[in-house]
């Protein structure tokens, strides 16, 4: 287990990102959390140049705006996809509702009715951001896991629960499938 576990998230906004990623269409397999391995692709280089940039109290903001481009095109060239932020809308929606209660049952004819539609209206509008509704709601749940692990103490398995899976063990599968690690691989062996 490595005791160095540590994780950075950086905000950008969408209009950089439609600006690097606008002629892409709509990847439904790389959407969501994207893993980018340090090992391989050396990523704390450009996190620096991000942490800079944004810190640099004496840049102007248009030359702050013009520095984060420079991520998102190192991202792209190794093979991140950035939605555009038109393409986001439906998915954010049906996440907002979905994240309310992961716990839930979620079923697609429910979320339709919250929306006033039919399934297959609901199904085609989601189709759009490039998900299906169960990975939608898989990737809510998981991502969610992953949150309560970097910032709780709670055990894995009360975590599992409360992210809607029936077991710990579909959890874990479903955690080392999409994130590549085990959920106990997070935790600090001091836990």
């Amino acid at each position: 287990m490595n005791d160095n576990y540590q994780a950075d998230g950086v905000s950008i906004d969408n209009a950089l990102v439609d600006a690097v990623f606008a002629d892409q269409s709509a990847n439904p397999v790389a959407t969501g959390i994207q893993i980018v391995r340090g090992e391989e692709q050396q990523p704390e280089e450009v996190l620096a140049l991000v942490k800079e940039t944004l810190t640099n109290a004496s840049l102007p903001e248009a030359l702050k705006q013009h520095r984060l481009l420079e991520p998102l095109i190192w991202l792209r060239h190794i093979g991140v996809h950035l939605p555009k932020s038109d393409t986001v809308n439906s998915l954010s929606k049906v996440r907002s509702l979905i994240e309310t209660d992961l716990s839930y049952a979620w079923r697609a004819t429910d979320v339709a009715s919250h929306f006033a539609m039919s399934e297959a209206t609901f199904r085609r509008w989601l189709a759009k951001s490039g998900h299906g509704f169960a990975k939608a709601l898989l990737h809510a749940r998981l991502e969610k896991g992953l949150a309560l692990l970097q910032s709780t103490h709670d055990p894995i398995s009360n975590i599992a629960l409360d992210c809607g899976f029936n077991t710990p063990s579909h959890f874990s599968e479903a955690f080392k499938k999409r994130f590549g690690i085990r959920p106990k691989e997070i935790r600090l062996r001091d836990h």
